[in-house]
C-alpha cells in the first residue's frame, strides 16, 4: 500500500480515535487502527469491541491495500509534523511514514487480525437534527453512573418517536431527562441504551460541521452516521442538481439548474462549464471551487495547498493571471509529492499518471505523457 495525504487532513481523523484505542490491552490488534484505501480516498477503523469508529479523508492513493498501524503512536507522529504531505508505505521491512526530511518505520499488525465489525443495513434509519442531539447529550451524560456495580445505569436511555426524540440518564440520585419535538423518519418507537463511552465519543463527533445525523438500531448494534459537511441536506442539494456515474465517476457529469428540469452534460463546452461553475459557487463557493480542475495542468481545487496557496480561493485568483502562474503551481504541486518525484525520476510514467490523474485512466495519461516525452526528444535531436 502506497498513498499521500494531507498532514491536517489525516490529523483531525486519527484525533477521533484516540478516544476508542487503549495503549495498555490484552488484545494487542486492538491498540491500532486499520488502515485502507479507496477511490482517491483513505478510510479507517478502530475498536474496543463495544464502541468503533469509521472514518475517511482523501488522499492520493499510489497502490491500494490495507495494513493496521498504532493509533496513539501515528497520531503522535502525525502531531508533530508540520504542515504537508505524509506518505504512507508499506514494504518487505514494515511501513515507512514520511513527510519532507522525516522518515519513520513503524511495525504493523496483521491486517487479518483486526475484528470483524458489523455494517449498517441502511434499512431503517432515522434523522436526528444535529444541534438538537448535540444538546441532549451535553445536558445528560453527566448524570450516568461511573459505577460498575449498578451495569443498568451506566448508560443512558434513547427513546425515539415518530415526531420526538427523548434522552434520559440517572444515577439514582440525580435524573436528566431532555426532549425535543422533531419528526425523525420513523413509524414505530424504538428505545435503546447508549453506554457511556458511546455519548462520550458521539458528543465528540457532534462537535463539527453542521449536517443531520443518521441512526439505525441493528440486532446487537447502535449505527451513528455522522456526515458533518457532506450532510444529508448537503447531498440532497447536490443530487437535486448534479449527477454522476458512480461506478466511473469522471464519466456522465451531469447538471441543471432547476429540479424539474432535466439533467444535461457539460463536460467539454467551455460555455456550459463556466455556467455550471457560477451555480455551483452560488450553492457553496468554496466546495465549487474545490471540485474544479483548474488551469493547463489541471491539478484539482481540493490540492490547493500541495499546490503552494493557502486557499481554494487564491489558487483559483492566482491561476487567473496567465499561464506561467499555473505552471509554477503545477511544478510546486510536483514538487510537495514525494511520490510524482519519485516516478519521474524513476522514468514510471505509469506511476506518475496514477498518482496524478487518479487510476482509473492511468493507462491513458502513460501514453500521452510518453508520447509527448518522444515528441520532445525527437525535436531536441534536430
Amino acid at each position: 500500500m502506497e498513498l499521500v495525504v494531507r498532514k491536517n487532513e489525516l490529523l483531525r481523523e486519527l484525533q477521533l480515535f484516540q478516544g476508542i484505542v487503549e495503549r495498555k490491552n490484552t488484545i494487542p490488534i486492538l491498540a491500532n487502527v486499520l488502515i485502507e484505501t479507496g477511490v482517491d480516498e483513505v478510510r479507517m477503523l478502530a475498536t474496543d469491541l463495544e464502541v468503533a469508529l469509521r472514518s475517511r479523508c482523501h488522499a492520493s492513493v499510489a497502490k491500494s491495500g490495507s495494513l493496521t498501524l498504532p493509533a496513539k503512536k501515528l497520531y503522535e507522529i502525525i502531531k508533530a509534523l508540520p504542515e504537508t504531505d505524509v506518505r504512507i508505505e508499506e514494504d518487505k521491512n514494515g511501513v515507512k511514514v514520511a513527510a519532507d526530511r522525516f522518515d519513520s518505520r513503524m511495525q504493523t499488525l496483521p491486517r487479518e487480525d483486526f475484528p470483524t465489525l458489523p455494517d449498517a443495513s441502511g434499512k431503517t434509519r432515522a434523522t436526528l437534527p444535529r444541534s438538537a442531539l448535540k444538546e441532549m447529550v451535553a445536558k445528560t451524560q453527566f448524570a450516568i453512573t461511573g459505577e460498575d456495580t449498578r451495569y443498568f445505569l451506566n448508560g443512558a436511555k434513547f427513546v425515539l418517536r415518530p415526531d420526538s426524540l427523548a434522552l434520559v440518564a440517572t444515577d439514582g440520585h440525580r435524573l436528566a431527562l431532555v426532549e425535543v419535538s422533531h419528526t425523525v423518519g420513523i413509524t414505530e418507537e424504538i428505545g435503546v441504551i447508549l453506554p457511556k463511552k458511546t455519548l462520550l465519543e458521539l458528543g465528540k463527533l457532534l462537535a463539527e460541521g453542521d449536517g443531520d445525523v443518521l441512526f439505525e438500531s441493528g440486532e446487537n448494534h447502535l449505527f451513528f452516521d455522522n456526515w458533518g459537511g457532506h450532510s444529508t441536506q448537503s447531498k440532497k442539494k447536490f443530487n437535486k442538481h448534479f449527477g454522476f456515474n458512480a461506478q466511473i465517476r469522471w464519466q456522465e457529469h451531469t447538471w441543471r439548474r432547476k429540479d424539474n428540469q432535466a439533467f444535461q452534460p457539460f463536460h467539454g463546452n467551455q460555455t456550459l462549464e463556466w455556467q455550471v461553475l457560477e451555480f455551483a459557487s452560488k450553492l457553496d463557493p468554496t466546495a465549487a471551487k474545490k471540485s474544479i480542475s483548474m488551469g493547463m495542468p489541471q491539478i484539482l481545487g481540493l490540492n490547493f495547498f500541495s499546490a503552494g496557496f493557502s486557499s481554494v480561493q487564491q489558487m483559483f485568483e492566482v491561476f487567473s493571471i496567465d499561464n506561467q502562474h499555473q505552471l509554477i503551481g503545477f511544478f510546486t504541486f510536483v514538487k510537495n509529492r514525494p511520490n510524482m518525484r519519485k516516478a519521474i525520476k524513476d522514468a514510471d510514467f505509469l506511476a506518475f499518471a496514477r498518482s496524478y490523474n487518479g487510476s482509473g485512466q492511468a493507462e491513458h495519461y502513460k501514453n500521452l505523457i510518453t508520447a509527448r516525452i518522444q515528441e520532445f526528444n525527437e525535436i531536441r535531436a534536430l
